[in-house]
């Protein structure tokens, strides 16, 4: 499976940008342009996008701008698309409940989109390049939990998918594959022990001065800060710190998910991990050890004894799923517009 993956940040273009890092774009939508990715990050770290959405709101509209003309460049393409959208926006942008195809307002919203995207990727003041998008398909949208339960393999019958991200976590429940309803739940990710970090560190060392999100984001990044006031590049480990924030945030995750699941612990004592946030070593050493604790077992979506092109990469489990969706059709694509990346995955 070809991946392509674009941070969700989006700003304003700046006047020097003479040159694009590879995960960068920018985009042209209704006379203005906007920086999407990685470049957008660097220059505004508070340029992230905002929860959910539908095909109404510009933001949407420009991320998935970005990520078609990332994915698929120059020239006019072909495409069998699946989307996904969180439980909570998908009756926006769907048929109807239980239906996979988008509703005729957000078909015509997304052609409108799409059609024809105009795009830079090298730097700002190249000519713009133009990407075409015809639908070879109706296009597909799944709820981000239901995109990663297409990617598990049929033998596997009675289990809970964790789906964790940076932005947000995710329960399903399925019983002989049959979804629970009753047993969904959703949270902050990875981004609420994040916020506890900050806190902390804050308090310990910013000297009446609070270390901003962005500031905590890359400590937990790198298991390090600079030292506060310091100009002679000593770095200070907070692994201790960040393992106890982690400690403190799964503790609460982890009692509300399974809380959510009682009346079927019977029946569900495998619990499938999937999403970026798997890929956080000292995070999933944390929530394993606490699962555990609690008399289940975890296995990352990735580490199954049956492997497929789908999930290989955690990271990319819910695009391997909106890809298998439409596998049987020309050109398929998987299309997940999440709330830290936006990434791609075809065929």
């Amino acid at each position: 499976m070809i991946k392509k993956m674009l941070p969700s940040y989006i700003t304003t273009v700046p006047h020097e940008l003479d040159c694009m890092s590879e995960d960068s774009i920018i985009i042209e939508h209704n006379g203005q342009e906007y920086l999407v990715g990685n470049d957008a990050r660097l220059r505004n770290p508070k340029s992230q996008r905002t929860f959910g959405g539908t095909f109404k709101s510009k933001e949407y509209q420009i991320l998935t701008k970005a990520l078609i003309a990332h994915t698929f460049k120059e020239g006019e393409h072909n495409i069998s698309a699946a989307f996904s959208a969180p439980i909570n926006w998908i009756d926006q942008i769907r048929e109807g409940a239980g239906k996979t195809n988008l509703s005729s307002e957000m078909l015509s919203l997304l052609k409108g989109t799409v059609s024809e995207i105009k795009f830079k990727n090298n730097s700002k003041n190249e000519e713009w390049k133009i990407c075409k998008i015809n639908f070879a398909q109706q296009p597909q949208v799944y709820s981000e939990l239901a995109s990663v339960f297409n990617a598990m393999p049929a033998k596997y019958k009675s289990f809970a998918i964790w789906q964790l991200g940076y932005g947000d976590f995710q329960q399903a429940v399925f019983i002989d594959r049959i979804v629970r309803p009753d047993a969904f739940f959703n949270t902050e990710g990875i981004a609420g022990a994040v916020s506890i970090l900050e806190r902390v560190l804050s308090k310990k060392y910013g000297n009446g001065i609070t270390i901003s999100t962005a500031e905590a984001e890359k400590a937990w990044i790198e298991g390090s800060i600079p030292e506060i006031g310091g100009m002679n590049g000593i770095r200070i480990d907070i692994n201790d710190i960040k393992e106890k924030c982690a400690e403190e945030y799964i503790d609460s995750l982890v009692g509300q998910a399974i809380n959510k699941f009682t009346k079927y612990r019977d029946r569900v004592k495998v619990i499938v991990l999937s999403g970026g946030g798997s890929k956080d070593d000292l995070f999933y050493k944390v929530l394993k050890e606490n699962i555990e604790q609690k008399g289940l077992i975890v296995h990352k979506l990735s580490d199954l004894d049956e492997k497929n092109i789908y999930f290989e990469d955690p990271s990319f489990s819910c695009v391997g799923g909106l890809v298998r969706a439409v596998s049987g059709f020309e050109n398929p694509v998987g299309l997940d517009l999440g709330n830290s990346y936006l990434k791609s995955g075809r065929l």
